[in-house]
């Protein structure tokens, strides 16, 4: 597993944690934000939630990096789970 925290420039703070089974990505801004995050190359998608409520997403390739885009409104902070199969 892993972690860490941003503080960005541009307002947006977050700070994440990675396991076997889930990203936990806990975010502070206020925006209608586009989100692209790189996963293992081995982590298939089970479920992707944001403040506890699913939402759609898709699984995009860039070379040899795997991705999962997807789109949400934050009103200050927001907290994401992305649950792996397995």
């Amino acid at each position: 597993g892993g972690g860490g925290e941003v503080d960005r420039a541009a307002g947006v703070r977050y700070r994440y944690k990675y396991s076997v089974s889930q990203l936990d990505i806990a975010v502070v801004c206020r925006a209608d934000a586009d989100f692209h995050v790189l996963i293992g190359p081995g982590d298939e998608v089970r479920s992707l939630a944001v403040n506890g409520l699913l939402v759609q997403y898709q699984i995009e390739m860039v070379e040899q990096s795997k991705y999962v885009n997807f789109s949400a409104v934050i009103e200050d902070r927001a907290e994401i789970r992305i649950t792996f199969k397995g």
